[in-house]
């Protein structure tokens, strides 16, 4: 029993050792009062002078002179020298204030931003290291562009990005019905069909099945939907029944 005891007790402070060492940087800001801020974690207010920011860090690491906290010193550390250095701090306060107006941004655009954050989580890796930078410059642009123009810009980007994902669908599913199409609608319609992927709400199978249907709604008006669907879902073709030849039976003659 003492064994057990003794083995139970050993493995559980390993566990509570390796929670501790998995701690994220937030969770460790949260710990000093709610702070989310390097400014809130040195207890300083963001217009504060290099003597207020050497003032504030020498009295919080002094706090740690009895209980030594590494991780909490490590990033008291990590404030002091991006606040102290004048460029750095000019670029962290850039970065606050991105943070502020994307906030802003993702409050007065909720719908939108669902769109947005359904795409993101279809992204692959290789799109996302591609993209990823892209849609980050983009929402850089915040502080001196209009909403609108932000959400066009990066409507544009998924348009690309989706289309080209979708290009082996297009070419099977699509672009054949197209061809059937008269020569002066087919661009224009790839165009349109092209310009949904745009629209941030749709999936990529939404954008193929409307594309669908706005070419079989100019190859028949007058079926639409119908006409639509009979090209996504054609009826098989019917077996004809061989008809089975009756055969005649023998008379005896008598």
């Amino acid at each position: 029993f003492f064994f057990f005891f003794f083995f139970f007790f050993f493995f559980f402070s390993k566990c509570i050792i390796l929670l501790q060492l998995h701690k994220t940087k937030s969770d460790l800001m949260e710990e000093n009062e709610g702070a989310t801020t390097y400014y809130d974690l040195l207890g300083i207010k963001p217009n504060a002078s290099t003597r207020d920011i050497q003032k504030a860090f020498d009295s919080k690491m002094s706090s740690f002179k009895r209980n030594p906290d590494p991780e909490q010193m490590e990033l008291l550390e990590e404030a002091y020298n991006i606040l102290i250095d004048p460029s750095s701090r000019e670029d962290y306060d850039n970065h606050l204030k991105y943070l502020e107006l994307l906030q802003e941004f993702q409050e007065e655009e909720p719908e939108w931003m669902e769109g947005y954050n359904m795409q993101l989580n279809y992204m692959s890796e290789a799109e996302n290291e591609t993209y990823g930078p892209k849609l980050e410059e983009i929402f850089s642009q915040l502080s001196y562009r209009t909403y609108d123009e932000i959400k066009q810009e990066i409507s544009k980007l998924f348009t690309h990005l989706r289309s080209d994902r979708c290009r082996d669908e297009l070419k099977v599913q699509v672009l054949p019905h197209i061809k059937l199409l008269p020569e002066d609608k087919r661009k224009p319609t790839l165009a349109s069909i092209l310009d949904m992927f745009g629209n941030l709400s749709l999936t990529d199978d939404d954008v193929l099945r409307r594309g669908l249907a706005i070419t079989a709604e100019i190859l028949n008006p007058k079926l639409g939907a119908a006409s639509f669907n009979a090209l996504s879902n054609p009826e098989p073709k019917k077996k004809k029944k061989k008809k089975k030849k009756k055969k005649k039976k023998k008379v005896l003659c008598v």
